[in-house]
Formats: C-alpha cells, sequence, structure tokens
C-alpha cells in the first residue's frame, strides 16, 4: 500500500517516480541518487537502514504518517506537461556505467490514445493489470536463481496477442519475508509508443 500511495504522492507532486532496490549494492545505490539529482526520499524505515548516506529529504511513509496528516488534503495544483518526465528506471549497467532510462508522460499518453483506438476503450470501460505471484521464501538464495532463470527462459517463448489489451504480462515473486522480484513482460510495440530516452 505505501509503495501505491508514494506513486500517486509522486505523479501528482509532478515529480518523477524512480524505484530503488534495497538490495542493490551500496555503490549502485548512491550511483543513482547522486546521479539522477533525487531531492527526496520516499521509502520505509525498515529499508532506510540499508540505504546509503542521503542528504535529501527522507520520508518514510509507515512511520511520518502524524506529520503527513497534518499536510492539506486537496489535490495540488501543478504545470506538468507531456515532456514532463513520470519515471527513470537505470539500466542494468552490464555494458559500463548504468545509464537512466527516463520515460514522459507524453509516452504514457501515447500508450492510453493507442490503448484506446486499438481496443475501442471508452470512459465506461474498465482495466486491470493482474499479476501472476509467486512465493519461493522456502527455497535457497542458489535454488531461487535456477528458478528465476527458468522462467525468465519460458517468458521469453510465450506469445503476445495484439488483438486482446494488454500487451504487458505481471509477474511478482516473494524471495524473504522483505524481498520481491516483479518482472514486466511487454510487447517490443510499447517500446516505439512509450519513445524512452537515454540520460547521460
Amino acid at each position: 500500500m505505501d509503495l501505491i500511495v508514494g506513486l500517486l504522492g509522486i505523479l501528482k507532486a509532478g515529480a518523477a517516480y524512480l524505484p530503488l532496490d534495497a538490495a542493490y549494492p551500496q555503490d549502485r545505490l548512491s550511483s543513482m541518487l547522486e546521479d539522477a539529482q533525487v531531492s527526496v526520499l520516499l521509502t520505509q524505515q525498515q529499508l532506510a537502514d540499508n540505504l546509503p548516506e542521503y542528504k535529501g529529504k527522507l520520508v518514510l511513509l509507515d512511520t511520518n504518517w502524524t506529520i503527513i496528516a497534518q499536510e492539506s488534503t486537496e489535490n495540488l495544483t501543478n504545470q506538468v506537461t507531456c515532456e514532463n518526465l513520470a519515471y527513470v528506471i537505470y539500466t542494468s549497467g552490464s555494458t559500463g556505467k548504468p545509464k537512466g532510462v527516463q520515460i514522459e508522460h507524453r509516452g504514457l499518453l501515447n500508450l492510453v490514445f493507442w490503448h484506446q483506438e486499438a481496443f475501442n476503450i471508452s470512459s465506461a470501460d474498465r482495466a486491470t493489470h493482474v499479476a501472476e505471484q509467486y512465493d519461493w521464501q522456502g527455497l535457497s538464495s542458489v535454488e531461487q536463481q535456477e528458478k528465476l532463470e527458468i522462467f525468465l527462459q519460458t517468458d521469453r517463448t510465450q506469445n503476445f496477442q495484439l488483438s486482446k489489451a494488454p500487451l504487458i504480462r505481471l509477474t511478482l515473486i516473494r524471495l524473504s519475508e522483505t524481498v520481491y522480484e516483479f518482472i514486466c513482460s511487454f510487447h517490443h510495440i510499447l517500446l516505439v509508443l512509450w519513445q524512452p530516452k537515454i540520460a547521460t
């Protein structure tokens, strides 16, 4: 729930969402925070202890509710345009230094408009993305990695039907009490519609 609240707050404030995995090495997290020039970091108390030193504004969504509740409940007025960033995702860095892939609101709007046209979606329709869920908590890290590799190999062979929405598959894998693996598979046409930029 904190993730959903945080995402909505970020987008309503006109900011961009940058996902950080607390399981990443400290130097990778530091590099991402510095490169993206993150001014506000939303997290939970249990995860904050694993994060590198951070000099910006830290908001703990699970323990700062007394302070947060004092803020206005009215919707924010912002000047967000199609050119503003919606979110940034960093590459793995397997070929060098990780780079931030910047997704603008324009790309998400393109996706929405394409869905409306391709599937004749109107304001009367409702849609949802249902994720498959797996619980691998009882497995060793080696067994989890083996299962993950098999899952990814199988997932790559599954085709999408262009006549049916959504062209996205979501999978949530629980690895431990606080660690999850979230896998998003999508048809290559979405990459064309999103028109991502690579941060340099």
